[in-house]
């Protein structure tokens, strides 16, 4: 994927030397409390989530991606749009994970919006969706000031119970 940039953050491939900073998130219990199956990852699944999920070169236009802030170059966590199957239906989710020391200062409100931007505007998707934890209200609050809107609980595979919000070309209205 080609780097995207806000205000404050930079969406950028992944390089080798993330990977401290990255498992470091990945594997911390407060973290990953919400997010996927709500346990950390070893630095053995931190790999094999880099190797499923991550873009490897700027033509891919989907994957995961490092989010650094643009004044520092420090390593927040990733976000990036996949493609997504789990609703019997091909659709694209996005999603963005953070270290908790960047929770609370609007990061993840500002990749949201330009992760949909960028999805429904660059690539012309016709609908992203997000997915998260019923108990994550936080994310919730997110996805609501993006513009997207809850559309239903589902079991997601390997992820367990699930809130799906989604928001669509044509319905696509920032909050």
């Amino acid at each position: 994927m080609k780097p995207l940039l806000t205000a404050r953050l930079t969406l950028r491939l992944y390089v080798s030397t993330d990977f401290k900073a990255l498992a470091a998130i990945l594997s911390d219990a407060e973290v990953m409390k919400h997010v996927f199956m709500g346990r950390p990852f070893s630095d053995e699944e931190t790999r094999q989530f880099l190797q499923r999920h991550f873009a490897t070169t700027e033509n891919d236009p989907f994957g995961l991606a490092i989010l650094c802030e643009r004044e520092t170059s420090q390593v927040l966590g990733c976000a990036g749009i996949i493609p997504f199957d789990d609703l019997e239906v091909s659709d694209y989710e996005f999603g963005f994970l953070f270290g908790k020391f960047a929770w609370g200062k609007g990061f993840a409100t500002e990749i949201a919006r330009e992760l949909v931007r960028h999805g429904l505007h660059d690539l012309g998707l016709q609908r992203l969706t997000a997915t998260v934890h019923p108990a994550n209200e936080a994310s919730r609050r997110v996805l609501g000031k993006a513009g997207l809107h809850y559309m239903k609980d589902d079991e997601v595979p390997g992820r367990g119970l699930r809130q799906i919000f989604c928001t669509t070309q044509d319905r696509h209205v920032e909050a």
